[in-house]
């Protein structure tokens, strides 16, 4: 709840510029995962230019639109990798891991699981090259 709040007052006070730093980090799996679809909701009303810093690669690839990678001490940019999911897809990969029933377009063919079998593929493939750009950063 006090992120939500956090959140809310940033949204407020934003002048076009809304600053997440690992926002999920500290709860449960379930809750993370309820949460992401709340906030690509917030995010869809709220158009604004959004910066989240997260370690879960999975979370950056549905949530952003483009990931930066960064490895190494100090810091480095490896690569960006662009993320053509779009909004309704991130929604239901986001209901799907919460459990939740997925609001999806009619005229996507769906899986059992409420997402289309080419969205989640796609995302794995996302994942994995966000990946690759890291373990070259680490070997580098």
């Amino acid at each position: 709840m006090r992120q939500r709040v956090a959140l809310a007052r940033t949204l407020v006070l934003s002048k076009g510029l809304v600053l997440l730093d690992e926002p999920f980090g500290s709860l449960d799996a379930l809750t993370r995962a309820e949460l992401q679809g709340w906030l690509l909701d917030v995010m869809e009303a709220h158009p604004a230019t959004w910066v989240l810093v997260t370690h879960d690669v999975r979370e950056a690839v549905l949530l952003g639109d483009r990931v930066a990678v960064l490895a190494g001490r100090p810091a480095r940019l490896e690569g960006w990798v662009p993320i053509p999911l779009g909004r309704g897809v991130r929604r239901a990969l986001a209901a799907a891991e919460a459990g939740e029933e997925p609001a999806v377009p009619a005229a996507d063919p769906v899986a059992p699981g409420g997402v289309a079998p080419a969205a989640g593929e796609e995302m794995r493939s996302l994942i994995r090259r966000v990946r690759q750009l890291l373990a070259r950063g680490r070997t580098a």
